[in-house]
């Protein structure tokens, strides 16, 4: 009975937590605006809520928003989806794979294999320096 209980107020949390969906359809946010949330358009939070994806700093609302983001980035970058193994902007929604709970694009199933094979070494080529 506990174990229902606990699964039950985890599941009312975590829908309350994450963006309605009238929102995300809504979405006016961008990659570009360093404080606006890239899934509503909202002020990104104070305390610095972001991720870094590819090349791009991205900054949320809340964790509802960066849960939605790393879901299906491509539903909020508006300007072409990086390749990460070739650096390219010419990825398709077609072609992905989901790393650490984050989904990835590629230009063709060599770059998704490349990616598969050692995810990591693709995206420390793009960490900050």
């Amino acid at each position: 009975m506990k174990s229902l209980i606990l699964f039950s107020s985890i599941f009312v949390i975590g829908v309350f937590a994450l963006p309605r969906e009238e929102t995300l359809a809504n979405c006016t946010g961008g990659a570009d605006s360093a404080n606006t949330c890239i899934v509503t358009g909202d002020p990104a939070s104070e305390s610095g809520l972001g991720f870094r994806y590819i090349d791009k700093n991205i900054q949320f609302c809340n964790e509802g928003c960066e849960m939605a983001f790393k879901k299906e980035p491509a539903k909020y970058l508006k300007n072409g989806l990086r390749c990460a193994p070739c650096g390219e902007d010419d990825a398709k929604k077609n072609i992905s794979h989901t790393h650490n709970g984050v989904k990835y694009y590629f230009c063709g199933n060599g770059c998704k294999t490349k990616f598969e094979s050692d995810a990591q070494k693709y995206l420390d080529k793009y960490k900050e320096n």
